[in-house]
């Protein structure tokens, strides 16, 4: 919905990290299923989000050579970490995150893990909408001219806000067929029109930096590793997508993986890379703000919009879930009323229930949008939070604790590894949340 090196390069064809069990449960085969062919397709879509309008400012701040490098590992990284928790998914039969962490040993490890991954969840989706909305507020704001109301990011904030409400409370079948091919449509579209851009003007006369100096690094890597992390991290969804996939293993679905990883690490450096190149150190963090005023600019900017917004009640559904399945234990529990006059009083309810609970997700992300306008910082501490949590803490526990290796030594050293120096990259992330542009002129190595 974020995203040239082949699918051995990502490193996800490493052997098996978990294996069945013969006194675990059947392998469950029910639900709809997604062929080999649609399921590369679904996660390349998966990565293609806001995040990838703000790699080209992250980029100046790393240099375009070590941005690509720091693409290649955090891609790779997260294919990793995706086929650990794929082959632990089938190994146990759960295909939710926070189900599979639920198994953890102990009595609060579990319960705790699961608690807190279902609420990361929900934090993120909700600052994804957030970044959402400033992007229709960047796109739209520039199409009218000053002093219009139509020029004003509020005025975008509440219409924006307004839109996806109404396209929250109806049914999302549409919307969930639909968004994929816009999705993939707008981004190649940007795509073609940056390289255009590139081959008309030339590269910045501001002089981007190849590559940086190593020692000491810049600053503005912690940033942009936050950047590509927000665009590729889909953890906390791959469960649900890998059990839809047709005669479904651990072994095809890495198939898909490294196909679609692959092409999300060459998008990700190109489209990088060109809008470095054409706009110099001082891109802004939305790509969409440098493009000009013509036809072929508006055009991607309202394209833009209309994928966020499309996409939007789809990313409302996940956090409205957990209030419908509470609303279902206690329908369930209940006896004797199902048919009759309180059974749809009932009903009724939880329908409002659900409704009211889509409004607050809304409203609260018009009221955040009325005072952030930072995509980037957005972006950043949305990837700080989801490293911490989806590609260190996550995967980490699942490693050690229900992984076959979990007693060899090696695989416990890189275990702690994994959620210790994923927690150190989250919180360097959150004070290093800039791009640190002015800084990557003094430690360039060399300048175009």
């Amino acid at each position: 919905m974020q995203p040239a090196p082949s699918a051995s390069s990502i490193s996800v064809a490493a052997a098996p990290l978990l294996t069945v069990q013969a006194d675990l449960p059947e392998k469950d085969d029910t639900g709809p299923t997604v062929g080999l062919t649609g399921m590369t397709v679904n996660l390349v879509t998966g990565g293609l989000g806001s995040g990838i309008l703000t790699l080209a400012w992250g980029m100046a701040g790393a240099s375009i050579v070590w941005g690509v490098l720091l693409i290649v590992l955090v891609v790779a990284l997260n294919g990793c970490t995706v086929m650990l928790l794929v082959h632990a998914a089938e190994a146990h039969q759960k295909f939710d995150l926070g189900a599979l962490l639920a198994m953890l040993p102990g009595r609060w490890l579990g319960p705790g893990a699961q608690g807190a991954c279902n609420a990361l969840v929900w934090v993120t989706l909700w600052m994804t909408l957030v970044g959402y909305v400033i992007v229709v507020q960047d796109c739209l704001t520039s199409l009218f001219p000053a002093g219009s109301p139509l020029a004003l990011r509020w005025v975008w904030a509440v219409l924006s806000s307004a839109v996806a409400l109404c396209l929250s409370l109806m049914d999302l079948q549409f919307l969930s067929w639909t968004s994929s091919p816009l999705s993939v449509a707008v981004n190649c579209y940007l795509f073609g029109l940056l390289c255009t851009s590139l081959t008309s003007s030339g590269v910045s006369p501001d002089g981007p930096c190849l590559i940086a100096k190593v020692t000491p690094p810049p600053r503005g890597v912690f940033a942009f590793l936050s950047l590509i992390s927000v665009s590729v991290i889909i953890q906390m969804c791959i469960l649900p997508m890998y059990k839809e996939l047709e005669d479904r293993s651990p072994r095809r679905f890495r198939r898909a993986l490294g196909t679609s990883f692959s092409i999300l690490a060459v998008l990700y450096s190109a489209f990088a890379t060109i809008a470095y190149l054409r706009f110099g150190p001082a891109v802004p963090d939305n790509v969409l703000n440098d493009l000009g005023g013509g036809g072929w600019d508006e055009a991607a900017r309202i394209g833009m919009s209309v994928v966020v917004l499309c996409v939007y009640p789809i990313m409302v559904k996940p956090m409205v879930a957990p209030v419908e399945g509470l609303l279902a234990a206690r329908s369930s529990g209940s006896e004797g009323g199902g048919e009759g006059g309180e059974g749809q009083i009932g009903r009724r309810c939880g329908a409002l229930a659900v409704k009211a609970a889509a409004v607050v997700i809304v409203g609260s992300v018009m009221v955040c949008a009325f005072f952030v306008h930072d995509l980037g910082l957005m972006s950043v501490i949305g990837g700080t939070v989801s490293v911490g949590g989806f590609v260190a803490l996550s995967p980490g526990l699942v490693g050690l604790y229900l992984s076959d290796h979990k007693h060899g030594l090696c695989w416990r050293v890189a275990m702690h590894i994994l959620i210790w120096g994923g927690l150190a990259l989250s919180v360097l992330g959150i004070f290093y949340s800039q791009n640190y542009a002015d800084e990557l002129g003094e430690k360039c190595a060399w300048k175009l």
